[in-house]
């Protein structure tokens, strides 16, 4: 937040820096997104595959299995 108060700050102070201090500022957000990004997507794609690992036990155990614990 600082950052961009600084980058923004220079720019109205028309500073010669000031479009180096907002190039790093993109460079950085695309930077540091991208990982979060990858780790979300991931934690997604795990809880959907453990849902349809449980599904499909589910569906094993109500169709394939008598109470008894014999297989059909």
């Amino acid at each position: 937040m600082l950052f961009t108060l600084t980058t923004f700050g220079a720019i109205f102070d028309n500073r010669k820096y000031a479009l180096r201090l907002e190039r790093i500022r993109l460079v950085l957000m695309l930077l540091l997104s991208q990982p979060l990004i990858l780790k979300k997507s991931f934690f997604l794609f795990q809880a959907h595959f453990n849902i349809q690992i449980l599904l499909l036990l589910s569906f094993i155990s109500t169709f394939c299995f008598q109470p008894s614990g014999k297989l059909i």
